[in-house]
């Protein structure tokens, strides 16, 4: 099954772990569609001279065309490599959030930079904030926020609270995991030690891996863990950091969600991405 990916490429040079992530991770590459978009502006964004329209258009697709070198480098059928420089319109998160309806994609990859570099690094990390809080679940596909990884990484740690959100990212995982044999799946659930009942924690772990069989994917690639605590953005942290894990799937509510008795909610989701550094955060509502 061909999927459709959405690699947002940055102009810095800092810029690089979506692209990093996509040429190592994925191994089917044949199975992969990819369009690259820049966003770009009518200045310099290093010096802030004031730019044509034909000029900054240029230098958008001279970034874009070394990208696809790369990529093609890395095993990526170039007839398969769309470019998408596009002028930034109000805001990056604004226009990127037009580019996403404007497709049909399988997961929006962006780069999550270590630091705060530059004043595009600032607006790239609006943007990864915009995609969490905003309103139009319906019109996003899951989201890959990406750090650059270890050769040691490896393996997806599925986090689950049995709520919709959890379910689709579940069911996400397996279909993606298809195309990425290498990689095997923990299914994580963590209870509240004063609300704690082992059965319900089994009963959702359970439900998780079923959407993980019935979207493809081998029981034999499934493990699980069932822990009690509190704080679950520093949980999921410690667990992905001990496994040494290179992606951790959630499912998130968004912010403002009424549902309080549900674990992930928006705000456990840019916990997790605020703090999460050695590994590629899956995210969906």
């Amino acid at each position: 099954m061909e999927r459709h990916l959405l690699l947002a490429v940055g102009t810095h040079p800092h810029a690089t772990s979506g692209l990093n992530f996509v040429s190592d991770f994925l191994t089917k590459k044949d199975n992969f569609k990819l369009t690259l978009l820049t966003i770009y502006a009518a200045y310099d964004e290093d010096s802030a001279v004031a730019l044509t329209a034909h000029i900054a258009e240029k230098k958008a697709l001279a970034v874009l065309n070394e990208v696809r070198k790369t990529l093609e480098a890395k095993g990526y059928n170039h007839k398969k490599i769309t470019l998408r420089p596009v002028p930034v319109q109000g805001s990056r998160a604004r226009t990127l959030m037009q580019e996403i309806n404007k497709g049909q994609f399988d997961a929006v990859v962006l780069s999550r930079r270590e630091r705060i570099l530059t004043l595009e690094d600032l607006l790239d990390t609006s943007v990864c904030t915009e995609l969490l809080k905003t309103e139009k679940k319906e019109a996003i596909p899951p989201f890959w926020l990406c750090r650059q990884l270890t050769e040691k990484k490896k393996g997806v740690l599925l986090c689950t609270d049995g709520s919709n959100p959890s379910m689709r990212i579940a069911e996400y995982t397996g279909s993606m995991l298809q195309e990425i044999p290498e990689q095997d799946v923990c299914v994580l659930h963590i209870t509240d030690p004063a609300k704690a009942d082992r059965s319900d924690a089994e009963s959702v772990v359970q439900q998780t891996v079923e959407k993980l069989t019935a979207a493809g994917l081998d029981q034999s690639r499934i493990t699980s863990k069932i822990l009690e605590g509190r704080g679950a953005a520093r949980i999921i942290i410690e667990q992905a950091t001990e496994g040494d894990f290179a992606v951790v799937a959630m499912g998130t509510a968004g912010a403002g969600h009424k549902t309080f008795s549900q674990l992930f909610t928006g705000s456990v989701a840019r916990s997790v991405f605020k703090e999460l550094t050695e590994a590629v955060l899956w995210a969906s509502f």
